[in-house]
This record gives structure tokens, sequence and C-alpha cells, in this order.
């Protein structure tokens, strides 16, 4: 499933005008797996059978917590985000499928996540869920 997939290069077409606007730089952190970081926070960004997940680090916090990004847009600002028709289009194989997920989660980051692009921690005091570790790969990265 993985083997074909050149998520860095997926990232760099449907997230480079996010990134730059936020100054986020991509690094890899494996196959499936990278992240976008600024000196303040990272999020990694990691391709699954079904979707993206997205974890925001919160450097500010000691120890380091990571948030479900995708979990609290879609509970706390689903009122935000907007839908687009071609999210229920069919694609062609898992990259199509993952390209399709990179561009929705940027959409939805652009419209109801700009607060955490620009590094705001506020959003995270009416996170409920159970907070991530910082695994070893991740951390040897910021």
């Amino acid at each position: 499933m993985f083997s074909d997939l050149d998520l860095v290069e997926l990232v760099k077409a449907e997230m480079a005008d996010l990134m730059a606007r936020h100054g986020l730089e991509l690094a890899v952190i494996g196959k499936g797996e990278v992240l976008l970081r600024r000196t303040d926070y990272p999020i990694k960004l990691m391709a699954g059978r079904e979707e993206i997940h997205l974890v925001y680090f919160d450097k500010k916090a000691g120890p380091i917590r990571g948030y479900n990004v995708f979990l609290y847009l879609m509970h706390q600002r689903r009122a935000r985000l907007i839908s687009s028709m071609e999210e229920a289009m069919p694609v062609q194989g898992y990259t199509g499928h993952i390209e399709r997920e990179l561009r929705a989660l940027t959409r939805q980051l652009t419209v109801a996540g700009q607060d955490i692009l620009e590094g705001s921690t506020e959003w995270t005091k009416t996170y409920h869920w159970p907070t991530l570790t910082l695994d070893a790969e991740t951390a040897a990265l910021l």
C-alpha cells in the first residue's frame, strides 16, 4: 500500500501555499510520515489506510504533548468546515485517495485552523481527548 506512495511530493504539491504562508518546513520522518515544522511547533502528518492523521505537538508544554488536529476540528469547529463535491467523487488507487485527503485537510486547516497554524495554543484548552506522546523519530527532528 505505502510502497508506491511519495508522501513528500504529495504534501509539497497540495500544501505548498499553506506551508509558505505559515513558515512551515517539511521534514521526512519515514515512509508515510512527514513533519511540518516551525520553531514553535511541529505537525506530524501520517498517511493511514483510510485517512491522513495530523498530530500537533505543543513544544511550549512540558512534557511535549500531541493533539489530534483533525479530531479537534471535526468536533469543536465543525460549523466552520467546508465540504467539497470532490470528496464524494471516486479516485484511482491509494495515492489518489491520499492526494484528495491532503487537499481536503489543507482546505479545512485554512478555514478552521488559522490560529493553530499561527502557533496559538489556546485551542488546546478545549481539547477533550487523550493527548499523544512524542515518539523518538519525531523528537529527533525537532
